[in-house]
């Protein structure tokens, strides 16, 4: 796995979720690699250790992402505080 790459997730509850590498990082020669990931279709970030990461099949990687991240500006309370 490599940054910004696509790949398998297998969480904590052995469900595969699809994935994208956003970081990984070995805190000390003792420690396991972790890995940062944006889970592309459930739509938030998850972090684990390298060996949770799978290769994908390439018809699967292709498949358009269906989360989509977006960011709320200017809100206001509906009662009129601010």
């Amino acid at each position: 796995p490599y940054v910004d790459g696509i790949c398998a997730f297998k969480d904590n509850n052995n469900i595969f979720y699809r994935a994208k590498v956003l970081e990984v990082r070995r805190i000390s020669v003792a420690a396991p690699i972790e890995c940062r990931v944006w889970l592309v279709d459930a739509g938030y970030h998850q972090t684990g250790v390298l060996n949770q990461l799978l290769r994908l099949p390439q018809g699967l990687a292709e498949v358009p992402h269906q989360a989509v991240e977006v960011y709320l500006c200017s809100v206001k309370p509906m009662d009129g505080d601010s």
